[in-house]
Parts: structure tokens; C-alpha cells; sequence
């Protein structure tokens, strides 16, 4: 009998186990993306900048 509720217990450790493990990878996932986002705005960002300063240099070489 204890063996069998060993067993069970393992068993339901098993699964919350994988459980919390597929909860981390989704969290893990969430995450990523929100760093991808916040990392394509500054390049945006920086794009940008550097853009406006491209033209602003190659108005005073034209004048």
C-alpha cells in the first residue's frame, strides 16, 4: 500500500512538474517577445535619429 501512494505521489509530482515547466517556457516566451519589441523600438528610434542627422549634415554640405 505505501509503495502504491509513493507512487501516486510521484505521479502527481510528475505532472505539476511539467506543468510549472510549461508555464515557464510561457512565461519565458512572453518575455522574449516583449524584449524583441522594446529592442526594435530603440532601433527605430536610433534609425531615426540618425536619419535626421544625415540630412541635416548634407544641407549644410550643399550650402
Amino acid at each position: 500500500m505505501g509503495f502504491l501512494l509513493a507512487l501516486n505521489i510521484f505521479h502527481v509530482s510528475e505532472k505539476s512538474a511539467l506543468i510549472v515547466g510549461v508555464f515557464a517556457l510561457f512565461i519565458g516566451y512572453l518575455l522574449k517577445e516583449k524584449i524583441i519589441e522594446q529592442d526594435d523600438a530603440e532601433l527605430e528610434k536610433y534609425s531615426q535619429e540618425i536619419e535626421r542627422e544625415y540630412k541635416e549634415r548634407l544641407k549644410l554640405m550643399r550650402s
